[in-house]
């Protein structure tokens, strides 16, 4: 049977299992790639959206308690939204202006990790601006609950050790595999601390997701077709 003779209502019901197929995708082995390091402190992504803690709306220094929202994304946890440095702490990622974003460990009083950003809409890309990049420091990607892959800093950078200068600072960047999109990311770490800056993230357009949807769609009902026709038989 041909796509044309399923009526309209078939392909919006597609549509509107994103949420629901974004969110039951199993993922494959390395869903989720380090694709490198690019020059600068913004992305060098065309169209990515960036998050200056600095200048974005709703976000003041301070722990961010309980959250705040910056276009899909929403920051929930004790990171801290920080202009300064404090020594044995947290540094500013070289290159960074104003504030930045710091995440200690779970028992810090001040900045406790981890930190989840939630995104209400599929990406395929973020990358982020990592200050003294320490080897304890952790950024995974979710779809949904479930954990599709993880990067540890001696992962992005050899030899990580949290140097602050120049040596010790990059622009890291990472992009789903095929459409193997996320929708979550967990900063965190072990030790003082995980700093970074400059948050960039390019959504996928719902377009891009019809594809895969519309033939989850058809294969569904498809199926839904040959139970009937087994049961009918049977009857």
């Amino acid at each position: 049977m041909s796509f044309s003779s399923f009526k309209p209502v078939y392909a919006l019901a597609a549509i509107a299992t994103v949420g629901t197929v974004v969110g039951s995708v199993v993922a494959p082995a390395h869903a989720v790639t380090f694709t490198g390091t690019t020059p600068g402190t913004i992305s060098a992504v065309s169209g990515a959206t960036t998050i200056d803690f600095g200048t974005t709306p709703g976000t003041t220094t301070g722990p961010i308690n309980p959250s705040f929202t910056s276009g899909i994304a929403t920051y929930t946890g004790g990171a801290l939204v920080t202009d300064p440095n404090v020594g044995g702490k947290y540094a500013r990622p070289v290159g960074s202006t104003g504030n930045y974003l710091t995440v200690g460990p779970s028992n810090d009083d001040f900045q406790p990790g981890p930190v989840e950003i939630n995104f209400s809409t599929a990406l395929n890309y973020f990358g982020l601006l990592w200050g003294s990049v320490d080897a304890y420091n952790t950024i995974a990607f979710f779809n949904g609950a479930s954990l599709i892959e993880d990067f540890t800093g001696d992962q992005i950078l050899a030899g990580a050790n949290g140097n602050q200068g120049a040596d010790g600072t990059v622009f890291a960047n990472f992009s789903a595999t095929g459409n193997n999109y996320f929708n979550r990311i967990v900063l965190s770490s072990s030790n003082f601390a995980f700093e970074s800056d400059n948050h960039a993230y390019q959504a996928i357009p719902t377009p891009a997701l019809l594809p895969g949807l519309v033939g989850f769609g058809i294969a569904a009902l498809r199926k839904r077709k040959a139970q009937a026709e087994v049961a009918e038989s049977e009857a």
